[in-house]
């Protein structure tokens, strides 16, 4: 992971977490924590598309 690309995934974590600023705990339902992580690509597939790539190894 290059250092733009961890910067965007750390932003992106905590723009997640501020998501629950605005609720109580036993308000938060798992559709609404999943759509969340939906919204700022920290889901599995969003992770490896977003975040990752190819690995190599300098010469």
């Amino acid at each position: 992971m290059i250092k733009g690309k961890l910067k965007h995934l750390r932003d992106n974590v905590k723009s997640f977490f501020k998501e629950f600023k605005d609720y109580q705990l036993d308000e938060i339902t798992d559709s609404k924590i999943q759509e969340w992580i939906q919204f700022h690509k920290l889901d599995i597939e969003s992770l490896k598309s977003e975040y990752s790539e190819d690995y190599y190894q300098k010469k």
